[in-house]
This record gives structure tokens, C-alpha cells and sequence, in this order.
């Protein structure tokens, strides 16, 4: 799936600098305050501006539904708090 140039791999990598993780960390299950904010942005940006539903982003993640949905409302407030933006304005993504 991929939207005027932004796919999958993209947003995990845009996430992943934001937060200083790796990748496969912020798709790994954990709660540590960072991971948690940094795949919440991730399912938000993934859900909402990639079109990607819940359900197909639960599986790739393996969570469930409803975790992804309330991981993607915590990654709304987190971007308009926090004044993210999915494309690097310094760097093409």
C-alpha cells in the first residue's frame, strides 16, 4: 500500500528517527513510555494517512483491533501536541 509516495516501510523509518529507535522495536510489543508513543505516531500515520485499516496493521503488528485503533488515537494527540509531521521538511523521506 502506498500514498503519493509514502508507504509502510517510510513511516516506520520517519517514526523509528523521530523517536531514536529502530524499527523493529517500535513494531515489537512493549511498554516502555517511548516505544509506546513512537508506534502509536507509527499507527497513526499508518491508519489514517496510508489508508491502512486496523484490522490489516493488527495483523502485520500482532496486536489486536481495538490495540491498534487506541494506539492510532493516542498517536493523533501525540502528533498535534507534539507538532509532528510525517514528511521530514530537512530530508526526503
Amino acid at each position: 500500500m502506498q500514498l503519493d509516495g509514502i508507504d509502510f516501510e517510510k513511516i516506520l523509518k520517519r517514526a523509528s528517527a523521530i523517536f531514536g529507535l529502530p524499527g523493529e522495536e517500535v513494531l515489537s510489543p512493549g511498554k516502555r513510555k517511548i516505544q509506546s508513543k513512537a508506534r502509536s505516531v507509527f499507527c497513526f500515520w499508518a491508519t489514517r494517512e496510508l489508508g491502512m485499516t486496523a484490522t490489516a496493521l493488527a495483523r502485520k503488528l500482532a496486536l489486536s483491533q481495538p490495540a491498534v485503533s487506541k494506539a492510532a488515537i493516542r498517536g493523533e494527540q501525540i502528533v498535534k501536541e507534539e507538532g509532528l509531521t510525517l514528511r521530514n521538511r530537512e530530508a526526503k523521506l
